[in-house]
């Protein structure tokens, strides 16, 4: 029987693959690796325990359920829907998220993303100066919740500074001049429509007051903000920076103490008829994990529909404290 003979650089390559082989699963074996897991997502710091319990909320979405429902029997508010996501790969729950309300200024966060997108081609954008010269309709539709920090008259201003004031002091003038502008920069095509678009809702066309939407599918927004899955890093970490100067005192910061950060927006709307809405919607950095909270509602009174916010921020927090 003849011995098989191997040439010489096929046995280099056979010896090479062994040794390579077995360094694998010795580095494996003696724990130096990230994961001691193969088929787990290697992100995983499969060495340290998650933050918080991560077990299902349904005996919380019940007692918060409750609450609401007693808010509305106080006349407090008439209509409330929420939606949570524990972002540190928790679960969901939802109370009517499926329901519709007017957006308002909500948003002004797609407007604030249609720039984003467009600068990810093209820096110089944002640093190109607008200036606001006129009376416009965020001047015949004051806001009741409003900034003492708005646009002055006939003054330039960078698109980025307009910008950081549409998300932080949800400022009209800035809002009305940086639409009116998206329709300069492209006249063949409606740049907002397709940020609407790609972000699946549905697009309000020039009467905002009439757009509906659901607190589910806003909430979908800052999940793309958080986990940079529409903007680069760079641009979603700027959008979420400018979401936590968020001026306003009342919603979801009423529930959360000062000094844990919250990138989120705000919006209202109010009709002749005197019936309200008031939406407040972000990302509450809770220590090692922050959590997605979105709360929209109907009422008569917009102070109530403030700490309404507030008191179901306030209960959603101490419910992941407890954990």
């Amino acid at each position: 029987m003849k011995k098989i003979k191997f040439r010489k650089p096929l046995l280099v390559f056979f010896v090479a693959m062994a040794m390579l082989l077995a360094g694998w699963f010795f580095y494996l074996a003696s724990g130096n690796s990230k994961c001691d897991y193969i088929f787990l997502n290697q992100a995983l710091e499969c060495s340290e325990r998650p933050v918080i319990s991560k077990a299902g909320y349904i005996q919380f979405k019940t007692k918060l359920s409750s609450e609401i429902a007693n808010l509305k029997a106080e006349g407090k508010v008439d209509n409330v829907a929420v939606f949570f996501r524990d972002l540190e790969n928790g679960p969901t729950f939802g109370i009517n998220e499926k329901e519709n309300f007017i957006p308002a200024s909500l948003l002004k966060v797609p407007v604030m993303l249609t720039y984003f997108k467009l600068a990810e081609d093209d820096p110089a954008l944002l640093q190109k100066e607008l200036i606001y010269s006129s009376a416009s309709k965020a001047l015949e539709n004051e806001q009741t919740i409003a900034s003492e920090k708005i646009l002055e008259i006939n003054k330039p201003y960078a698109i980025d500074e307009l910008i950081f004031r549409m998300a932080a002091y949800s400022d009209n003038r800035s809002y009305d001049l940086l639409s009116e502008y998206l329709k300069i920069l492209s006249l063949d095509a409606d740049l907002l429509s397709q940020t609407y678009t790609k972000l699946g809702m549905i697009d309000p066309g020039e009467d905002i007051a009439l757009a509906n939407l659901s607190v589910k599918t806003y909430a979908s927004i800052f999940r793309l903000l958080f986990n940079a899955s529409y903007l680069s890093n760079e641009l979603s970490e700027k959008a979420l920076k400018y979401l936590s100067y968020a001026d306003y005192a009342g919603g979801l910061r009423g529930g959360v103490p000062k000094n844990i950060p919250i990138a989120r927006k705000f919006g209202e709307r109010w009709f002749s008829d005197g019936r309200k809405q008031l939406h407040d919607c972000g990302i509450i950095y809770f220590p090692g994990n922050p959590y997605l909270l979105c709360v929209m509602s109907r009422g008569k009174n917009f102070e109530d529909l403030s700490g309404v916010i507030s008191q179901i921020s306030q209960a959603v927090w101490e419910e992941i404290k407890s954990r």
